[in-house]
């Protein structure tokens, strides 16, 4: 059950970035003030200097960038990688 939780928890988190990368691309404006995790603990203040390009991690350290369309993409495959690997 823990394991199916754990899958669960993922599956939203990648939804949620989906989420997060349009209203970004779509309402946010260059110069804005962010809060930026370095952890899951903990944030720094930041402000946007683009708001067309995202940094997405890939898994263990790696990181590529890609642009609103590209990582919304990329958060929906892996929720669907996600929820098909739960069912």
């Amino acid at each position: 059950m823990g394991s199916y939780n754990g899958l669960k928890a993922l599956e939203q988190k990648f939804e949620f970035g989906k989420v997060l990368v349009e209203q970004v691309s779509t309402k946010a404006n260059v110069g804005d003030e962010v809060m930026l995790p370095l952890s899951n603990s903990l944030f720094v203040p930041g402000k946007l200097k683009d708001t067309n390009k995202f940094l997405v991690e890939l898994g263990t350290g790696y990181f590529a960038e890609y642009d609103a369309k590209g990582a919304q993409a990329f958060c929906a495959r892996k929720a669907a990688f996600t929820k098909d690997t739960s069912e």
